[in-house]
């Protein structure tokens, strides 16, 4: 048929092989085996073989017959013959009351019986005209009606007449419409064995002719006929298919023994199982959607406006790289008409409200009373229309035993999986008694995910925790509370806890195929350690092996390991003061790191990132910003090579998600997310990742924690040590660096040989992760040059759009003032 959504046809289907069809009030029972060759009441032909009927005593003499295709065809299609609109299947015969009989478009004739119709052009096309390729059994090529009623001789009946030939375009074989629907195999009551239908000569009797041996009239073996290969039976197509002489007993059931007609696989069918799942989306006519398994990034889906997670369609075409058109498998496997019991009068067809069609205007959903910027299935005659969401009869959740029902009204409720009161159409378990009911977009959360800070996958799952039973946990991604009476993600193997939406935030899920995940297997924080090639080595008093010449990935030249103390160097990995050997030097230039900043492994996962991060070193004249400090950096940094834009520098790249720091008392879990409740206590300031106290409400974010715990300043001769309370009693704290006051909550270094305390910033400078040398020095010097002319461009800017809106008003008043004027010399001068 033409271009047809997938998702079916719209019409009602049960266990029982019924089908309750819109051109009969009773359901439809199948039969795989007709044999009275009633005519069909879709195409007006006979009916045999596959085929619906009604069995209800009251329409015992018509029965309304269907051959299968008739009847399972789709209620709308879009066919490229009339591209601009949707075509709405209805019957001539009886049809809508508004429809009036018209001509069809291919044929150019009356005929009662089924049609595809256009509300808006009145272009009309008969169902055997609409079809674009007919497949038989009995034909090798797939065959193409020919678009024009004509006089022809039909190569399979041998009969001339007048229609529509469909033809093949490979061997020019046309047939009748009604000739493609013999059966395959059939019995006749005068022969024991089944006979087979078969054209062109007979491959076991090279005569001209033979005879018909159920009514004993010559047949031409160059047309159709049916054929028994074991007895050398011959039957006209029209004898065999007689009432009379057909037995009365199922084909379908029949043993077919000869080779030549056995049913194998097909490489093609094999071939087409392999190749990747495209929908041809009207929604996006440039590109096909193509199917994707597990979808992660949880973008709106275009249907329904919902994240999109699990089975979903997409675009992958480069042009489309930011919309990408995302669907939910169920959204893009719509029909493209329906019946609905609210609506049973016509069809409904499928739109976009965002784009629809230029006729139909945006409309209000009868269900929720709402205007949603979604897909809704809409009524052309009766302006009825209803959004997919609402349109659900029943939802299938897999984290719930029983079906849910739209209750088909807005309302306030709280949801009893993510636990948000909010307004909507709430779908409530159909067992009454259960009392569950959840929005939409809640049945759509996947039953297993994987997060970056956690080895397992974590299970759906809602109601009171079965090894904890008091009332409520922390998330260990926002360690906020969880209220474990509704819904949340969990491992039962290590007691990990996540909030529904902290575990599907992208930026917490990790991207890796779930289907292709061992449970069992760990999640190794570093993956690789090729940073470094050993030179030369020596053992150590302990025993152990100790690189003393090495070739590092971040420098031209070799590094040699040296216990001599330097003082006021840097290492240009972690960009940190080198207190205390051994570390690597280069005997050549300037260039120094820490031992451990040169064993650092080359790629490693952080709990910040979704993606591994690759270690890289800067260039003198580069920098980057660390995402974790927000601090410039011209070190070494982990960067993503998937996104291209995340970054980290050595110090906060090495901090785990959940810590122990000398500055509090407690455990300290990492906490992402935009909805802060407080700022850090050591600073103020409120990032986005910060760490949280479990117990208490103290909080502390990366910067502070990447603090070193000791270093120099300047000439001082002692090292300063970081410190977390008060050096004494005294009511006033001051900075002896810069002599302002100190917030005594604050942490701070202090020397305790010289009582010499001092701000963190004055300590390291406003630029602690920056080495400075002639290249970088110069290099800051334009990146703050930059900044002081973009501040002072958009000061400008604001100063320039308040002159020209104080300009706007004076002129308004002026006017309002003349026009008072003129008022007033009308009232006293009329």
């Amino acid at each position: 048929m033409a271009n047809l959504r997938q998702g079916g046809h719209g019409l009602a289907k049960n266990p029982q092989n019924k089908l309750q069809h819109f051109s009969h009030p009773h359901p439809l029972v199948f039969k795989g085996d007709e044999r009275m060759g009633h005519p069909c009441f879709g195409c007006r032909e006979p009916v045999f073989g596959p085929s619906y009927s009604c069995i209800e005593t009251t329409c015992r003499e018509r029965k309304f017959y269907h051959h299968k295709l008739c009847a399972e065809l789709p209620i709308v299609i879009d066919h490229p013959l009339h591209p601009v609109h949707p075509l709405i299947l209805f019957d001539e015969s009886t049809g809508y009351l508004e429809k009036e009989n018209s001509k069809c478009k291919v044929c150019k004739e009356f005929r009662w019986e089924y049609s595809y119709c256009c509300y808006h052009c009145d272009f009309n096309l008969h169902i055997k005209c609409a079809v674009l390729k007919l497949e038989v059994k009995f034909h090798d090529h797939p065959l193409t009606p020919l678009c024009k009623s004509i006089t022809f001789i039909c190569d399979f009946c041998g009969k001339k007449g007048e229609g529509v030939p469909n033809l093949c375009s490979s061997c020019s074989f046309w047939i009748h419409n009604r000739c493609a629907y013999f059966p395959h195999t059939i019995m006749v009551v005068c022969h024991k064995h089944p006979l087979h239908l078969t054209h062109s000569s007979l491959e076991l009797h090279q005569s001209n002719s033979q005879f018909c041996q159920i009514c004993n009239k010559k047949v031409d073996t160059s047309y159709g006929l049916y054929y028994c290969f074991e007895c050398e039976f011959v039957a006209h197509l029209d004898c065999a298919m007689n009432s009379k002489n057909t037995e009365d007993i199922n084909s379908q059931e029949l043993i077919v023994e000869d080779p030549k007609l056995d049913d194998s696989v097909d490489s093609t069918t094999l071939e087409v199982a392999h190749k990747r799942m495209e929908v041809q989306h009207f929604s996006h006519p440039d590109h096909p959607l193509v199917f994707n398994g597990n979808e992660k990034t949880g973008h709106p889906c275009y249907g329904c406006r919902e994240p999109v997670f699990g089975p979903s369609y997409s675009c992958i075409e480069s042009r489309c790289k930011e919309l990408k058109f995302y669907h939910h498998q169920s959204c893009a496997e719509l029909p493209l008409g329906l019946y609905h019991p609210l609506h049973p009068a016509h069809p409904l067809i499928l739109f976009d409200e965002t784009t629809c069609y230029l006729e139909k205007e945006n409309s209000k959903c009868e269900v929720c009373k709402e205007f949603c910027w979604e897909y809704s299935y809409c009524c052309y005659s009766c302006d009825f229309n209803i959004h997919i969401k609402c349109a659900i009869l029943q939802l299938e959740a897999k984290f719930h035993d029983h079906p849910l029902t739209p209750i088909c009204k807005s309302i306030m409720f709280t949801c009893n999986l993510c636990g948000k009161e909010d307004k909507g159409v709430p779908n409530l378990c159909s067992l009454i008694s259960c009392g569950f009911w959840i929005h939409n977009r809640c049945a759509y959360f996947p039953c297993k995910v994987k997060v970056v800070r956690h080895k397992h996958l974590l299970d759906l799952t809602y109601s009171s925790l079965k090894h904890h039973q008091f009332d409520s946990r922390f998330c260990q991604l926002c360690v906020k509370k969880v209220e474990t009476h509704y819904g949340r993600y969990y491992c039962s193997k290590c007691d990990f806890v996540a909030h529904l939406d902290c575990a599907m935030d992208f930026r917490n899920r990790e991207d890796i195929n779930l289907l292709e995940f061992k449970d069992e297997e760990e999640l190794n924080e570093f993956v690789d350690l090729a940073s470094f090639k050993v030179k030369k080595s020596i053992v150590g008093e302990d025993g152990t092996q100790q690189a003393i010449e090495i070739i590092h990935f971040s420098h031209e030249h070799d590094l040699q390991l040296t216990y001599k103390v330097l003082n006021d160097e840097k290492c240009d990995g972690c960009v940190q003061a080198i207190l205390l050997p051994p570390f690597y030097r280069c005997v050549e230039c300037h260039f120094f790191l820490h031992e451990s900043c040169a064993k650092l492994p080359k790629t490693k996962k952080h709990p910040l990132h979704r993606h591994s991060l690759t270690l890289d070193s800067m260039k003198p004249s580069e920098y980057f910003i660390c995402d974790a400090c927000h601090c410039r950096c011209n070190g070494f940094t982990y960067w993503c090579e998937t996104c291209r834009y995340f970054a980290l520098d050595v110090q906060c790249s090495l901090v785990s998600d959940i810590l122990t720091h000398p500055g509090h008392k407690h455990r300290l879990l990492l906490s992402s997310g935009n909805d802060l409740p407080q700022n850090c206590n050591c600073c103020d300031s409120r990032p986005y990742s910060i760490f949280r106290c479990t117990t208490c409400e103290f909080a502390v974010d990366f910067k502070c924690v990447a603090l070193p715990h000791s270093t120099r300043y300047e000439q001082h001769e002692h090292n300063f040590i970081l410190s977390y309370t008060p050096e004494d009693d005294s009511d006033e704290y001051y900075c002896d660096i810069c002599e302002e006051e100190r917030n005594p909550k604050h942490w701070f270094y202090y020397c305790a040989d010289c009582n010499y305390p001092a701000h963190p910033k004055c300590i390291l400078g406003k630029y602690p992760n920056w080495k400075f040398g002639v290249l970088s020095l110069y290099k800051l010097f334009v990146v703050l040059m930059t900044e002081s002319l973009l501040k002072e461009m958009i000061r400008q800017n604001k100063v320039d759009k308040r002159k020209k809106r104080e300009e706007r008003e004076k002129k308004k008043k002026k006017e309002n003032i003349l026009r008072s004027g003129t008022k007033l010399q009308k009232i006293t001068n009329p």
